[in-house]
């Protein structure tokens, strides 16, 4: 009796640890999740508030000096390195089983509106002043898609280097009205899919040669 008793004190005992253990790894990963996504909330405010202040500062110089265009694109291309590296930053996180799953959507959509914004303001900008950097559209697959991830490699090699290139990334299946009209546009039925400079469409994985060869002829127009 007393061996079957200490046992089953054994027994409740491991049980007791296992569930504590499990409770613990829980709530830390949920502080974890907390935190990434307060450090990604960040970013996001801040390229939210500077799209804003590009957008006031172009339209004062519209109206006051008729265009400052040299002023416009270093202002634009800052914005579009910090929703790269916030790109980056989300990429990372989706890699994770948060515990904050809708929280994360919620931000992913803000990012996706805030890229979508961008890519309007630059083609105003190229409209009014003529020169053209070069921009991507990037749209990608995030289950099970191992060409969207080679080829979200080469792309950050490329953006790295090419310091007047625009890269937005878009999740292709994303649920949000702005991503499908996109998709719809554009024609996207497959990720990955590659739209450089607004119309030049490349289905499927585009190697870090074919875009060189493509960046560097737009340089020359």
């Amino acid at each position: 009796m007393a061996i079957n008793k200490f046992r089953k004190d054994m027994l409740v005992t491991a049980l007791i640890i296992t569930i504590a253990i499990f409770l613990i790894g829980f709530y830390l990963g949920y502080l974890l999740d907390n935190l990434r996504i307060d450090d990604a909330s960040q970013l996001l405010k801040k390229s939210e508030l500077d799209s804003e202040s590009f957008e006031i500062s172009e339209r004062f110089f519209y109206l006051f000096t008729k265009g400052e265009c040299s002023f416009d694109r270093l202002r634009l291309n800052e914005l579009g390195k910090q929703l790269a590296d916030m790109g980056r930053t989300l990429t990372v996180y989706d890699n994770k089983k948060l515990t904050r799953r809708q929280s994360y959507n919620d931000l992913k959509r803000k990012y996706f509106i805030s890229e979508l914004k961008f890519y309007n303001m630059n083609k105003e900008l190229d409209d009014k002043c003529g020169k053209k950097n070069s921009i991507i559209l990037f749209f990608y697959n995030v289950e099970g898609n191992e060409e969207s991830l080679r080829q979200g490699y080469v792309l950050d090699i490329l953006g790295k280097e090419y310091n007047d290139l625009s890269i937005l990334s878009f999740d292709k299946d994303f649920d949000d009205y702005s991503i499908k009209s996109l998709t719809s546009f554009y024609g996207v039925e497959k990720a990955p899919t590659i739209i450089i400079n607004y119309e030049n469409k490349y289905q499927g994985f585009v190697s870090e040669g074919e875009l060189r060869a493509v960046l560097n002829e737009n340089k020359t127009n």
